[in-house]
């Protein structure tokens, strides 16, 4: 069975909600999933490659627009991976 999103019901455990923040935060739903501590580095070296330390910041851009663009590059670069 899936949601509204496409997502499988099973999928719907890794999403909690808060009706409202009191710390005044505009997004209100955490999304938790697990990785390896491969994965972990690999993901820290592509952050450390575009010089960020939220990896908050970098998942969701990541997730949302498939590719993340080096403001340090000069020559308008763009690292591209696609997960299709």
């Amino acid at each position: 069975m899936e949601n509204e999103n496409g997502l499988s019901a099973d999928r719907q455990d890794n999403t909690i909600e808060c009706a409202e923040t009191t710390d005044g935060r505009k997004r209100t739903i955490q999304v938790k999933f697990r990785i390896t501590e491969q994965e972990r580095d690999l993901i820290l070296e592509k952050m450390r490659l575009l010089h960020t330390d939220n990896m908050a910041a970098y998942l969701r851009k990541m997730a949302i627009d498939d590719y993340i663009q080096n403001p340090a590059k000069t020559d308008d670069k763009i690292i591209v991976r696609n997960f299709t």
